[in-house]
């Protein structure tokens, strides 16, 4: 795996935290969402599943 799907992974893992609360109207479009979290949990879980595939 490369820094590639990390940064793959954390724009995945950011909409799928976003359209929740913008569906909800808890945040709207121009709300800012913080991207570090998402970034540190894309990279954690590329790191996991790439050693689950290394296996």
């Amino acid at each position: 795996m490369s820094w590639q799907a990390v940064v793959v992974g954390a724009f995945v893992l950011q909409a799928v935290l976003a359209v929740p609360l913008l569906l909800t109207r808890r945040a709207d479009r121009h709300a800012r969402l913080p991207f570090g979290p998402a970034m540190v949990a894309a990279a954690a879980l590329t790191v996991g599943i790439s050693s689950l595939l290394a296996r």
